[in-house]
């Protein structure tokens, strides 16, 4: 008796955590644009002059503060996308899209880990996004 047994690899998208609940304060950009080194720019708040903090809450609404000012709020969602682009790249990613009066506003695309929420345009292939002004820059934020 010969008995197969086939495995999956697909990853099964119910089980992506895909929340940004908390409150995530920036602590660094990484520019590509070459320092006086030749290594990356680093941008942090102590550089920048201002603190910034996005926080999301569980009720799909979401506020941006500098220096602990309230200086944007909306809501969002949250979702895991795969796309092609015309050169049939394969691009999966999280997607936060922000609404402001149920306008939409823009959106990011991030990674997110138990202390950190990384903003990365680059996983969609873009260079840039709605937090992420640099053209192929990142974004770290920390709770």
């Amino acid at each position: 008796m010969l008995l197969t047994i086939v495995l999956s690899c697909k990853k099964d998208k119910t089980n992506l955590d895909l929340s940004i609940v908390g409150k995530w304060k920036w602590a660094y950009y990484s520019i590509p644009y070459p320092n006086s080194s030749g290594g990356a720019t680093i941008v942090t708040p102590t550089i920048a002059g201002f603190n910034e903090t996005l926080e999301f809450l569980n009720n799909y609404t979401w506020s941006k503060y500098i220096d602990n000012q309230k200086t944007d709020s909306g809501t969002y969602n949250v979702e895991y996308k795969e796309e092609v682009n015309p050169s049939n790249t394969i691009f999966k990613f999280k997607q936060v899209t922000y609404f402001r009066n149920n306008n939409y506003l823009g959106e990011d695309y991030y990674s997110n880990y138990s202390d950190s929420l990384v903003l990365n345009p680059s996983l969609k292939g873009y260079f840039i996004s709605q937090n992420v002004a640099y053209a192929g820059s990142i974004r770290v934020f920390k709770k």
